[in-house]
């Protein structure tokens, strides 16, 4: 019975690392990242530890459960896409750049800075509509100005 027992538990151990690194190839399927497995002894006696590799970083070893790598180990962010002049995206924007839209002054750019924060990201140009004091009439004037990506 105790060998049943034993065998269980490895089964269950065995499974949940699987699981694990199946999780973490899809992570680096998305990301660009690829991630080896390789043996090492850490001061318990377990030989289960991963390596990150970026292509554009070099190796950088990650013990699971440390954490997420270092913003030096991250894969760059990639270039945002350069937006026309007089165009601002609503999403990255700041208080100051939004200002620079004709049509909207101090107070209107902190509402919508507020209101993005409030929403997490806008998805539309017409959520602005949600914006206190912004109308349809005056969407209507700011939509050539504004972008959402």
């Amino acid at each position: 019975m105790l060998i049943i027992l034993i065998l269980t538990i490895a089964l269950c151990a065995s499974l949940t690392l699987l699981v694990q690194q199946a999780s973490n190839l899809s992570q680096a399927g998305q990301t660009g990242v690829h991630i080896s497995t390789r043996q090492s002894k850490d001061s318990g006696g377990h030989a289960d530890s991963l390596a990150r590799t970026t292509t554009e970083r070099g190796k950088v070893s990650q013990n699971p459960g440390s954490g997420p790598p270092s913003p030096e180990s991250a894969p760059p962010a990639a270039n945002p896409p350069t937006l026309p002049a007089g165009v601002v995206n609503l999403n990255s924007a700041d208080a100051s750049q939004l200002e620079s839209v004709k049509g909207i002054g101090p107070v209107m750019a902190k509402r919508i800075v507020e209101y993005r924060t409030k929403i997490g990201a806008f998805t539309s140009v017409d959520q602005l509509l949600e914006v206190q004091g912004i109308g349809s009439k005056t969407l209507d004037k700011l939509k050539s100005s504004l972008v959402v990506q």
